[in-house]
Formats: C-alpha cells, structure tokens, sequence
C-alpha cells in the first residue's frame, strides 16, 4: 500500500534535523569564511522536498503475454479441489505510471489520509500496477489505472502543504544554525585569545571559503580500512557513523512519542517499516528489513558494499525476562540480535516499544536485566534519557565485543 509506511511530519522533521546537522559537522574555518547567502542556497537545495506530480501523458501498458491463471478461489466457478492449483490461460499486463518528485513521499501518510490508500509497487521514477485475468474475464484496467492515479494525486494533494511548509522554513532554520553557530564560535576563540596565551591554529587554512559542498541527504562515510595483502582485516563501523545512525532511529522515536496515539496500535513490523523508510533516506536504500543474517532474520539490517555495519530489533516491550533474560525456552530480544550476529558485525541496536505507562520502571528493569546478562561487559557513555549503551560480548566469539545501543519508545495505550 502507498502512503501508509511513515508519518510525513516526522520525515520532513528529520530533514530538517539532517540539514541542521550538516551545518553542524562544517569546520569552524568552513563556518567563519563561506558566504552564507551561497550557503543557506545549497543547505536549502540540499534538504528541499519535490511533490509527487504524476505524468499522466506518458501513462503506459505493457502486454506481458499469456500466462497460467490459477483461479481455484474463483467463486464463480465450481472448483471443489482448492489445496492444487486450476490454472486455466490468461493473460498478464502491467500499467507504468510515471511520475516526478521525491519517491519517499510515496511511502508517508499525510495529516489528512484514506482509510482504503491506494495499492501499487513503487519502481524507479514509476508505479506499477499488475494484471493477471482468464481469458473468459477481463478486468476494468483503464477503470482502475484511473481511479488509482486519482487517490494518488489525492494523497499527494494532501502533503503539499506540509511539503510547502518545510520547503520554504529551510532557509531560515539554515541561516539562524549558521548565526547561531558562528557567534558561539567567535565567542569561544575570543575567549581564549584574551586569556593571554599564544593560540595555535593551523595556518594552512585559506581565509576565504567557498560554501561547503552539500550532496542530497548526507550521511557518514564509513572509512575504508587497508592493510597488507597478507592481513585481512574484518570491516567494523567508526563511532561516527554508529551515531549518526542512531540519531536517526532516536529523531524517529521522539516524533512517534509526540504523537503516540497513531502508533499505539502498530505492529512490530509496521514500526519498523515507519523507521525503515527514514533509514533508507540516508543511506540510499542500504536499509532492508527481515534480512537473513547468519542463522536468522533481523528486524532492520544495514549493509555498505558487502558488509553487514549495524544489525537492530525492534520489540514491543513485554517484561524483563522477554528483553534480556537468559537461557529461555524462547529467546529473549538480545539474546535473538546477538544469535543474528557475525564476525562482521559490531554495532547492534534494540529498539523497545514501550506501552506501559511507568516508563520510569520499565527502564529500571531493563537496565537491571541487563547488567545480569552473562553477555554484558560494561556501561558505555552516550546514553541519553530513555536509552542504554553498553558493551557485549558475542556469543561462539569470547574474544570478540560489540556496541549495544538499547532505544525506548514510549508510546503509552489509552
């Protein structure tokens, strides 16, 4: 289904977040000597969102051909047999529907929204619609290409205000970051040049910079480590890029608690379809869901070229023993990420959806539980209010540790 799969305003609310932290990450050499009206320009291009217009002159059909329909379902038709297949011939068609805008917004469900949205596949710059019928039944294909492109530019009609909306904040939340950011710069360095003492800084920089190059959505670049040929070396994930990736599930959990009443309800596969969305629009589709990895399936897997950099779970909180405890019939949430986890793997993540309403005990226990976990090697830094960090230990590997972020979601049921 379109429109379902992550609420618009938290998307467009993590671009914004995105294009902050891009000013952010500049150098203060970048952020004294830019021109910041060029700047503001490229961050506002950078973060802009383009609405879904759909092409409506360059709709087409493709004749796949003749096929085998089964229609052993088919009411009409006296088939008491339904366990086999009754293929009788048919034929296949697909309607390629192109269109123009950012193809997430496909995915994101605006304030205003159908309880039936439409049902299409999002391809590249199209969506399909797929047909399959007995020759003695034809179905209303232009009917329903019509009435499909008619709900999507509905939904799409919806969005646009919210879209306009982010659209034209960007250059004022890019130029007050970038005010905010050099006055307190320039405040730091006066203050240390009036302490008296010589101050060093790099006097290779130029005096004047151009604004700082911005690609569509940034995100970290792992690097890339070499070694001699004869000394392999196992891909890890730089703190950085750990964060950055956390910072996005962690944007994404703040919004859902603004708003727990829409979520509530969700299962765990709904919820990470909503986080699965955003991560795919920092790292360009590198985010996949239900992935196997070594002996199971993971709720969220993100993988650069041939490696598996962050492995996560996302679980609706249902008491100590099912987060953490040891040694169950059936295993606990940490103990099903680290059964997913490889040599390649280091960076880990349990996403817990909490309905509870004393989020207070639940975070006590969580920790507790933790802590008595025969995996866990220490408390790390970092955590932030409704968020754990720690070291673990892999199982089958004693020498080997990875970093465990646990993120709470409090999404309280009425």
């Amino acid at each position: 289904m379109l429109f379902t799969q992550a609420d618009l305003a938290d998307w467009l609310a993590s671009l914004q977040s995105n294009c902050q932290a891009k000013i952010s990450d500049a150098s203060e050499d970048e952020l004294l000597g830019a021109d910041v009206d060029a700047w503001v320009a490229q961050v506002a291009e950078a973060f802009t969102v383009e609405p879904v217009v759909i092409r409506r002159d360059e709709v087409e059909l493709e004749d796949v051909g003749e096929s085998q329909v089964d229609v052993r379902y088919d009411q009409n038709r006296a088939i008491f047999d339904t366990t086999q297949p009754f293929l009788i011939p048919g034929r296949r068609a697909v309607i390629h529907i192109p269109f123009t805008g950012d193809e997430t917004l496909l995915r994101c469900r605006p304030r205003q929204w159908s309880m039936s949205p439409p049902r299409a596949a999002i391809g590249k710059d199209e969506i399909k619609l797929f047909f399959e019928w007995p020759h003695d039944h034809k179905p209303p294909i232009k009917t329903t290409t019509d009435a499909l492109i008619a709900a999507i530019e509905q939904h799409a009609s919806w969005q646009q205000p919210d879209i306009e909306a982010h659209n034209r904040d960007l250059p004022g939340l890019a130029r007050h970051a970038i005010a905010t950011r050099r006055q307190r710069v320039l405040a730091d360095r006066e203050h240390l040049d009036g302490l008296g003492i010589p101050v060093r800084r790099s006097t290779d920089a130029p005096r004047t910079f151009s604004a700082p190059g911005i690609t569509r959505r940034p995100s970290p670049t792992p690097p890339r480590q070499r070694a001699a040929a004869s000394t392999p070396l196992e891909p890890t994930l730089v703190g950085e890029f750990y964060a950055h990736i956390l910072g996005v599930v962690s944007a994404m959990a703040r919004g859902m608690e603004r708003t727990p009443g829409n979520y509530a309800s969700w299962d765990e596969e709904q919820l990470r379809d909503a986080l699965l969305v955003l991560l795919n629009t920092h790292y360009e589709g590198q985010a996949t869901g239900e992935t196997f990895n070594k002996s199971g399936k993971t709720d969220i897997l993100i993988r650069v070229e041939d490696r598996n950099v962050f492995v996560a779970e996302c679980k609706w909180w249902s008491g100590p023993a099912a987060f953490a405890l040891p040694d169950r019939e059936e295993s606990s949430a940490l103990d099903q990420l680290l059964g997913y986890t490889t040599w390649r793997d280091a960076k880990l993540a349990l996403v817990m959806f909490v309905d509870r309403k004393d989020m207070g005990r639940v975070l006590a226990a969580a920790r507790e539980t933790l802590a008595n976990h025969p995996a866990f090697e220490d408390w790390q830094q970092g955590s932030t209010e409704g968020e754990l960090r720690c070291r673990v230990r892999l199982p089958d590997h004693e020498e080997r540790r990875a970093d465990l972020a646990v993120v709470f979601v409090h999404l309280p049921r009425d």
